[in-house]
Order: structure tokens, then sequence, then C-alpha cells
């Protein structure tokens, strides 16, 4: 199971995590699994790419972290439209696919 924890604090999302596997298919075929990645991957780029030195991002094999340090509405922005997706196919695969919140 893909495990996506996104941490709140005033209604404002300061960090998130992407990690494990969906298990929904083989290697290669995972529908699942590539549209988390999707999601997470560009969800890192737009960050590196469009708020410099905003947030603490990190990829490894099978996890995606982001913190942020600076927040901003572009941020934020990012964020959101990432949860915004993962929760859309959490709505089809929640079997795949768990979101955890937690308020600081």
């Amino acid at each position: 199971m893909i495990v996506v924890s996104i941490i709140t604090a005033q209604e404002q999302i300061m960090g998130m995590s992407v990690s494990g596997h969906s298990g929904y298919a083989d290697k290669g075929s995972d529908l699942v699994c590539a549209g988390v990645s999707s999601i997470a991957i560009g969800t890192l780029n737009a960050l590196d790419l469009l708020t410099k030195d905003q947030c603490q991002l990190e990829m490894n094999d099978n996890l995606v972290r982001i913190k942020v340090l600076r927040n901003s509405p572009e941020v934020q922005l990012i964020l959101q439209t990432a949860d915004i997706q993962l929760k859309t196919l959490s709505e089809k695969y929640g079997s795949y696919l768990t979101i955890k919140q937690t308020e600081v």
C-alpha cells in the first residue's frame, strides 16, 4: 500500500511524504503507482523550479518527502494541487492508497 502523510498547521500544508508500493499490479503495469509517482515527481519539480529554496525536497527509491521551510501562496498552491490529485486517486483506488492528515 502507498501511504501519503500530510502535515498541516492552521490549514496550511507544511509537509508531505509518499512511501510504499501499491500492489495494484506487477511492476511496469501498476497504474496506481504510476499515477502517484507522476503526482509526487511533478510536485517536486514544480516546487524546485517555481519556489527556489522554500522547501526541503527528498526523493529516494521508495520515498518522496517535502518539508516547507518558507511558506508562500505559490508553495501552498502547488501542495494543495497535489493533495487534491492524490485524494482524487484515492477515491477510486483506496485499497491501494491511504492518505493520513495530521494537524500540528
